[in-house]
């Protein structure tokens, strides 16, 4: 399943969007200029890759605020490095942690209890869940990358207090999973994973032409 997973959602500019999510992970809005100059690639290229990004978040003057990780509030809460930021679902406030090698604080609220789920999550593993009978839902896209969007995808992965809520939810949902956070959060190795070595593998400028 997890291999699965990561290769419908990771795409062909990983390295791209590795960047653009630890410039955002700073906690301010990220601008063409940043990206060009972190990456080596011109901001017209840059500009361009922004506009094809589905679902990306950006401000009144073209800065980026949001793609996975956000500046614009959500119902999970992620705060790092003394930021607070947003994640889009519960798989990145699960994945984000591995990938950028920080601790993070999560906090999400259940939808279907409206329990606060509070939990610690780093790249050595999830502390201090609470309630400790958290599940998270996610859905696995039928197709790659380009079918992965957030109202298909980021939409369906939520925190639950409990297998019960959980499957009061997929009981409308049954096309998403629902699993222990532990398992979505050994999932999310298996995609951050994929993802930093797409990273390394993928140069930025090929796919910002």
């Amino acid at each position: 399943m997890g291999q699965i997973l990561a290769e419908r959602i990771c795409g062909t500019n990983e390295a791209f969007c590795f960047q653009l999510l630890r410039l955002l992970g700073q906690g301010q809005p990220v601008s063409a200029a940043q990206m060009g100059a972190a990456l080596g690639i011109s901001d017209i290229a840059v500009t361009e890759t922004f506009q094809r990004m589905p679902d990306i978040e950006r401000d009144e003057i073209g800065q980026v605020v949001g793609w996975g990780l956000s500046l614009q509030p959500t119902p999970h809460q992620f705060r790092i490095n003394g930021h607070t930021l947003y994640t889009w679902c519960a798989l990145d406030a699960l994945t984000y942690p591995i990938l950028l090698e920080q601790t993070a604080q999560v906090e999400s609220i259940c939808p279907i209890t409206q329990t606060s789920i509070q939990l610690r999550v780093g790249p050595e593993g999830v502390s201090a869940l609470d309630p400790a009978t958290a599940m998270v839902s996610l859905s696995i896209p039928d197709t790659g990358p380009d079918a992965c969007n957030r109202a298909s995808f980021c939409n369906q992965g939520h925190f639950f207090a409990s297998p019960e809520a959980a499957a009061s939810w997929q009981a409308d949902h049954p096309q998403a999973r629902a699993l222990p956070v532990e398992a979505v959060y050994q999932l999310g190795r298996i995609i951050a994973a994929r993802r930093q070595h797409l990273s390394t593998q993928q140069s930025p400028a090929a796919h910002t032409q």
